[in-house]
């Protein structure tokens, strides 16, 4: 396994200019829709006076600022929030963020809740936000903010093919980095929660995707991503033997290692596991799973590698078929 400390040192040294996109409260100007959520801190508490950003989902910080401000909200004392006055059929990206404690957090795809099939509650909606937002709480599927310190991302500009010039952004937040001659392209102080990466070319005005690997980023509290470098695949293991896993059935038990059994290394490694069905394992310093599936289908094991706060991206996955019982 390579060694990430130092380009994690000389990364540090790269870091680039931000834009911030303005952003303003207030309603839009079309739409009668509506969104509803709650902030907790670190705690698991409701957290009060926090600040809360909406976007569109697809917003791009360099073509969009001048057209599009975001909208900002405060949480109330039971940590909840609204926007309304939204358009229909239409995703957004909400950012929260701790001024006190420094604490961040987003979600993206998050949906407006219709006034009209929420009828319910527009009888409160010339309340306090307090008791708009707790009435939603019972009465709707509500998005959860959980505030926690930021990660930050970097990767190399070679991997991406990137020219001077053109921007890497995060649609639907307010950041970006202008390419130029530097190695790396760095990003620091980024909510913790799921993210996108997209090029921006402003001499053909095109936006770039970067490939599937940079759809769906998961930025950890305190943590960087090293970005395109993956982690290695999972092995399975079988009567004390590395072998391809390719079928099984419900409720059989396989056991997964994230490095080759016969490999040993220190105790500054973390790994988790995903199962291909929903569920993503805590951190733990053994590299070994053991797993089941509870339904018949095809699953994707994938694995996750840190050290020392420097984590990569998840592995190719391996598949498993899982048949019911005969």
């Amino acid at each position: 396994m390579r060694q990430l400390l130092p380009i994690a040192l000389c990364c540090m040294l790269l870091m680039l200019s931000c834009g911030i996109a303005p952003h303003s409260g207030g309603s839009s100007e079309h739409g009668n829709e509506r969104v509803i959520g709650l902030v907790r801190g670190r705690d698991g508490e409701p957290a009060a006076g926090v600040s809360v950003y909406l976007l569109p989902d697809d917003y791009n910080p360099i073509t969009d600022s001048t057209r599009i401000l975001s909208r900002e909200t405060v949480t109330d004392s039971n940590g909840g929030y609204f926007f309304d006055s939204l358009d229909a059929n239409v995703l957004y990206t909400i950012r929260a963020y701790d001024p006190k404690r420094g604490t961040g957090c987003v979600i993206k795809g998050v949906s407006s809740i219709s006034s009209t099939s929420a009828a319910h509650l527009n009888e409160y909606a010339e309340n306090s936000v307090r008791k708009v937002a707790t009435i939603a709480y019972s009465a709707v599927t509500v998005d959860t903010l959980h505030l926690d310190n930021s990660g930050s991302i970097y990767f190399e500009i070679d991997s991406l093919s990137l020219d001077i010039g053109m921007i890497v952004f995060m649609p639907g937040l307010p950041y970006y980095r202008v390419v130029d001659s530097s190695a790396f392209v760095t990003f620091f102080e980024i909510p913790n929660g799921w993210i996108t990466l997209k090029a921006y070319d402003p001499e053909s005005d095109t936006t770039i995707d970067l490939g599937d690997d940079y759809i769906s980023i998961e930025i950890l509290s305190g943590a960087s991503l090293l970005l395109p470098s993956r982690s290695p695949m999972p092995y399975c293991i079988r009567n004390d033997s590395v072998v391809t896993c390719v079928k099984g059935v419900v409720g059989e038990e396989f056991m997964f290692s994230a490095v080759h059994p016969s490999v040993t290394l220190d105790g500054n490694y973390n790994y988790r596991f995903t199962w291909g069905e929903g569920t993503i394992s805590g951190w733990d310093v053994t590299p070994v799973r053991r797993w089941s599936w509870s339904k018949a289908g095809l699953y994707s094991v994938q694995t996750q590698v840190m050290r020392r706060g420097i984590y990569l991206a998840w592995s190719d996955p391996i598949k498993i078929e899982i048949t019911e019982q005969e």
